[in-house]
């Protein structure tokens, strides 16, 4: 999936692809929207107002067959709304400087595959990387429970609920004041997320006789990642056939699905999984010989290693030497 359609969101010439989505019966239900030609230009025209002037906005969401699939993204909530004072006395003013608003609206055909959770982690990117935000929040109506378990995959926290315009249990109208859940998110979720990972892995490292080491390395280890960067870690075994023939280890690490599996050289396989959170990482399972300083493990080595599990001093050698 593609999240973004260019630096400026979303475009007059993508008026076609919006119309779509809130055509979606689905996306119209919760909108509330059944919107004319006229109207679609008006909102993207607005849209892209609201770019020029927040410098944030809505994305179109496209499969990568190129289908549209949603749209999603960032917004600043109006600073004189009703709705950013109740945010703001529920969160904190690290939200009111900023004002951001995560959200997205996906057709009923691109439902159900994590693409929310990619819109989510992207937007979340943007804001704390590349916008310095310090948090960001994101609602829905108390009834929209497949989002909020969205927000939550995305670690966000719960911070309370605000009333305002929307939909509410029991009542076939939209209503004027009806229950929205509120949550939010620092620059620390994923990190949270991570050490929460590496406690557990370490831990299962030390139940494993036949596990002979386990480094993190790439971004993570060298404190470079993105709220989108995957985890790397290296395992160390004189049994790695083991740990490549059965994937019940696997749920250690949070697993609900294999994304990959790829050998690269004549002693290391890539297993790939995904969390729930969407959170990917990647499982080097490797021969011990693999700590021969080579070139390819002299690359890794220096592109930043962080030793977990080291019981027989093998990847503090290989770290010393590189």
């Amino acid at each position: 999936m593609e999240p973004v359609t260019g630096p400026n969101g979303v475009l007059p010439g993508h008026a076609a692809d919006l119309a779509e989505v809130f055509a979606d019966p689905w996306v119209a239900r919760w909108y509330d929207a059944h919107w004319s030609p006229e109207e679609v230009a008006a909102q993207v025209a607005n849209l892209h107002a609201g770019w020029e002037r927040d410098a944030v906005g809505k994305w179109i969401a496209y499969e990568r067959t190129g289908a549209v699939a949603g749209r999603g993204g960032l917004s600043r909530i109006p600073a004189d709304s009703p709705t950013a004072a109740a945010i703001a006395e529920l969160v904190g003013p690290e939200w009111s400087a900023d004002r951001l608003e995560l959200g997205w609206a996906l057709k009923e055909s691109a439902r159900g595959r994590g693409l929310a959770g990619e819109i989510g982690r992207a937007g979340l990117d943007f804001a704390f990387s590349t916008l310095g935000a310090q948090a960001v929040i994101a609602l829905t109506e108390r009834v929209n429970t497949a989002s909020q378990a969205v927000m939550q995959r995305l670690g966000m926290r719960y911070a309370g609920e605000i009333r305002a315009e929307g939909w509410a249990e029991g009542s076939p109208d939209v209503q004027p004041d009806a229950p929205f859940a509120v949550y939010v998110a620092d620059p620390s979720v994923r990190r949270q997320e991570v050490d929460d990972v590496l406690t557990a892995a370490v831990r299962w490292a030390e139940s494993q006789p036949e596990i002979r080491g386990m480094a993190m390395v790439g971004s993570w280890a060298r404190d470079a990642a993105k709220m989108t960067s995957d985890v790397d870690l290296v395992l160390l075994t004189d049994v790695p056939d083991k740990y490549l023939a059965d994937d019940t280890w696997l749920e250690a690490f949070g697993a609900v699905a294999v994304v990959r599996r790829q050998p690269w050289g004549p002693y290391l396989t890539e297993v790939r999984i995904a969390r729930a959170s969407g959170l990917e990482i990647e499982l080097g399972v490797t021969a011990t010989a693999w700590a021969g300083v080579d070139p390819g493990t002299r690359r890794v080595v220096s592109d930043g290693i962080r030793i977990l599990y080291d019981p027989e001093g093998v990847l503090a050698d290989l770290q010393a030497d590189s």
